[in-house]
C-alpha cells in the first residue's frame, strides 16, 4: 500500500496476506537542483501568489472546488494566480475557464509536463492543492514538498501527516476551506 488509508483498505478486505505502507520515492537531486522557469513562460509576475494545480484533469480531481476557492482567495489576494498543469481527460478546462471568467488573465491551464518542466513549475509554485474526492497517493503533495512548496490537500485524501510535519495544511473538502487554507 502507499498509503495508511489504502492499506486499511486492503485490511478491509481480510485477504490474510501481509500489507506494509511503502511510499512513492521522489528523485530528490532532480527536485532541488532543477531551475525556475516557468512563471516568466506563462507571463506570471515574480510577485505573484502562485497555486499550483498538477496532475491529471478528472472529475474526481474535484476542480471545481479549486476553481470555488481560487475566486474567494482573488478576493483579498488580486495578485493570485492559477496554473492548471495536466492533461484534460474529461474536457473540463473550458468549463472552469468560464467558472473563473472573471480572473481569465490570471489563470494559467497547461498541457501535462513532465521533467525538467515539472520540476520548474512545481519551484515556481508558493502552492499545490490537491482536494480530490479520493486518492490513494498521489504524487504532487510529495514532489511540492520535495522542492519546499507548502501542500493544501483535502481530509479526503490519505496526507493529514502533511499538517502535522508542517508542510502544508490538511483541510475539509469545502472550497472556504481550501481558500482560507491557501491564505494561511
Amino acid at each position: 500500500a502507499t498509503s495508511e488509508q489504502e492499506a486499511d483498505a486492503l485490511r478491509d478486505l481480510q485477504l490474510g496476506v501481509p500489507i506494509a505502507v511503502v511510499p512513492n520515492g521522489v528523485d530528490l537531486e532532480s527536485a532541488q537542483s532543477m531551475p525556475r522557469g516557468y512563471r516568466e513562460r506563462l507571463g506570471i509576475p515574480p510577485d505573484a501568489f502562485v497555486v499550483l494545480y498538477l496532475g491529471r484533469m478528472h472529475r474526481i480531481k474535484r476542480l471545481d472546488l479549486l476553481a470555488d476557492a481560487f475566486d474567494d482567495l482573488r478576493r483579498t489576494h488580486l495578485s493570485a494566480h492559477l496554473v492548471l498543469a495536466g492533461h484534460d481527460e474529461q474536457g473540463l478546462v473550458p468549463g472552469l475557464m468560464r467558472r473563473l471568467s472573471a480572473h481569465e488573465s490570471s489563470v494559467h491551464p497547461i498541457a501535462a509536463v513532465g521533467g525538467r518542466d515539472k520540476w520548474a513549475l512545481l519551484r515556481d509554485a508558493d502552492a499545490t492543492v490537491v482536494c480530490s474526492d479520493s486518492e490513494s497517493f498521489g504524487m504532487t503533495g510529495v514532489e511540492s514538498m520535495a522542492v519546499g512548496v507548502p501542500a493544501v490537500v483535502t481530509r479526503t485524501c490519505p496526507w493529514s501527516e502533511i499538517e502535522h510535519r508542517q508542510c502544508g495544511l490538511c483541510v475539509e473538502q469545502r472550497a472556504a476551506a481550501i481558500a482560507n487554507a491557501l491564505r494561511r
